[in-house]
């Protein structure tokens, strides 16, 4: 669609790719564009006219759905690079739309003065509550950022030493981590069990069924990470087994050597459904006692792979980083600092960065993506806290987005 000037942004797409999203329309090329809510936060994307299809801002209340509207239609109007000249922008909405756009239009929204901290807490989740709690009686654990009462409850024995099982297991006979392929049917059962107890512990309850099946593909994918799985690796293993590429290949086996006939092979294939997945969503969330599919009642055949990069993306951003990776990092530091068991540590890097070797931890630090690592990895004389120190075969990298995060080192 770019080489008709159509650009579709959401927060769902890599970084990489919004990147040169973003760039394609400040460059003027963008003649349309479709985008979820996320243009509404600050995105250097202008557009003469902006069209809004429907109203139902993030927000509580009406003052808080009016500055959403507000700011979006900040980015109407600015694409006119002459400076000290006048500039229009245009907002069409929907026929029918007219009072609720006027409405929000003429409000003075304010932000509002009443602190989080100050408003009630009885409807709020265990997990919010706690924080909450914690802030107003000064009981947060500085080192872990996290409640004395939740600290407590990680540090407990029985914590411990289901820790120390998963150290074991991932460590089993070896000095790195194992991959996930190794393990038995009874480790990996335990494994997720562990992993699910710790983070029922963090949150102070037991999950829902819809965060328990969000929980479950977050679990397996930041495994998926801990043993130094690219994104890319990652894509492939989640579109064979949402696709059931493995059914489908021997389905199709049996047509070829004639155990089956085009009918039905053809048959068999139209009943073949997308594996389920939950909608990626943060949690802990009382309100998810349900999840619906990413690929709701789609053909294994027809799924986007596209669609797959973002629900994976989704996952990584919203699920493990964002809602369960401080659970096992916060218990295996405490694991650490009660056993000085060194491979804690090791844990704790493999589940931040995929890797626990110093010179891909830093370069990960600095914003290089594991497919970027790969290229530049032996073009790295050093690289520390202080700064990277290139070879001058850096000088070979022709791809743009990587040469611009080298020149910021350089």
């Amino acid at each position: 669609m770019l080489k008709y000037g159509i650009v579709v942004h959401h927060g769902s797409i890599p970084l990489n790719v919004r990147y040169w999203l973003e760039k394609f329309i400040r460059a003027g090329y963008a003649k349309l564009c479709f985008s979820t809510s996320t243009l509404i936060y600050g995105i250097n994307m202008p557009f003469d006219a902006i069209y809004i299809d429907r109203f139902n801002f993030e927000g509580v209340t009406e003052d808080e759905k009016s500055l959403q509207m507000k700011n979006l239609l900040g980015r109407a109007g600015r694409t006119n690079a002459q400076t000290n000249k006048f500039d229009y922008g245009y907002v069409i909405i929907k026929k029918g739309s007219l009072p609720t756009f006027r409405k929000r239009f003429v409000e003075t929204s304010q932000i509002t003065k009443e602190s989080v901290l100050e408003q009630p807490i009885d409807k709020l989740d265990n997990f919010d509550k706690e924080n909450i709690q914690a802030e107003k009686n000064n009981e947060v654990i500085d080192e872990f950022t996290e409640p004395k009462t939740r600290i407590e409850r990680l540090s407990s024995d029985e914590i411990m030493e289901s820790v120390k099982q998963f150290i074991d297991i991932l460590f089993f006979n070896s000095k790195s981590i194992r991959d996930e392929k190794t393990f038995s049917d009874e480790e990996r059962t335990l494994v997720q069990n562990i992993l699910k107890n710790i983070f029922e512990k963090y949150i102070n309850r037991n999950m829902y069924k819809g965060e328990l099946n969000i929980f479950k593909t977050g679990m397996t994918i930041m495994l998926w990470i801990m043993q130094g799985e690219s994104f890319k690796r990652i894509l492939n293993k989640r579109y064979v087994y949402l696709t059931k590429f493995n059914e489908r290949r021997a389905l199709k086996k049996e047509f070829e050597t004639g155990h089956i006939s085009l009918g039905e092979y053809m048959r068999t294939l139209s009943y073949m459904y997308v594996n389920y997945s939950a909608t990626p969503s943060h949690i802990p969330d009382k309100k998810l006692l349900n999840v619906g599919s990413s690929f709701s009642e789609m053909n294994a055949t027809n799924i986007d792979y596209d669609s797959i990069v973002y629900d994976t993306y989704d996952y990584i951003d919203k699920v493990v980083e964002f809602s369960m990776l401080n659970a096992y990092i916060t218990t295996l530091s405490l694991y650490h600092k009660k056993t000085s068991d060194g491979r804690a540590l090791s844990v704790i890097n493999c589940l931040k960065y995929g890797s626990d070797e110093p010179k891909t931890i830093f370069l990960k630090r600095y914003g290089f993506s594991d497919e970027e690592i790969k290229i530049i990895y032996d073009n790295v004389k050093s690289v520390d806290e202080n700064g990277i120190e290139f070879e001058d075969s850096i000088k070979n990298v022709t791809d743009e987005i990587l040469k611009d995060k080298i020149q910021r080192y350089e």
